[in-house]
């Protein structure tokens, strides 16, 4: 899991300095100018991925049936900041502070002058990693009943060809030596 907390903590990250922006500016302009919604929408399509790769990695990772419990844990761990709500709140503003900061530069403005965001960041850092604690849950959700339905189609498998070896007509080895089968070619004296 500790491949996925730097791509996971700069798509969050991304995500705080979005919404800050959308909170202190409105719509007036896009975050990052004219690279603004190439940046949403890299910073969306990366969410996206991990997601699936979160429900993948719950189905099919493991070797053992997981609990929700334990599944929900594995993948908290990928989320950045070494534990609780708080450490990752902060560690969300202090990277979304930083997306912010460049991309207002990116911008031409300079971020110093936008004191409000000061305010908005940690607000923003916070409604983040509320929605990941929310959407973790689901992915384990999601993952644990993937994994229970490529179970179950694991065992109808080989119950399918058991099946059918039982039902086969058996063969008998009684045969003839020198009999001939088929395209044979003859045989030579």
């Amino acid at each position: 899991m500790t491949l996925w907390r730097l791509p996971l903590a700069i798509a969050l990250a991304t995500c705080v300095a979005l919404m800050a922006h959308l909170a202190g500016f409105g719509t007036t302009h896009a975050l990052g100018g004219t690279h603004g919604a190439e940046l949403a929408e890299a910073a969306l399509a990366a969410l996206a991925l991990l997601f699936l790769a979160g429900v993948l990695f719950i189905a099919f990772a493991t070797s053992r049936r997981l609990t929700h419990v334990e599944a929900v844990r594995l993948l908290r761990s990928a989320l950045p900041g070494p534990g609780g709500l708080a450490s990752q709140v902060a560690v969300l503003a202090i990277g979304g502070s930083l997306v912010f900061g460049s991309l207002e530069l990116l911008e031409g403005h300079t971020p110093v002058t936008a004191g409000w965001v000061l305010l908005l960041l940690p607000l923003a850092a916070l409604a983040v990693a509320l929605t990941a604690r929310f959407l973790i849950e689901r992915i384990a959700g999601l993952g644990l009943k993937l994994a229970a339905l490529a179970g179950e189609s694991a065992f109808a498998l080989p119950r399918r060809t058991a099946l059918a070896a039982f039902n086969a007509v058996p063969v008998t080895a009684n045969v003839a030596r020198g009999v001939r089968f088929g395209r044979a070619p003859p045989r030579q004296a």
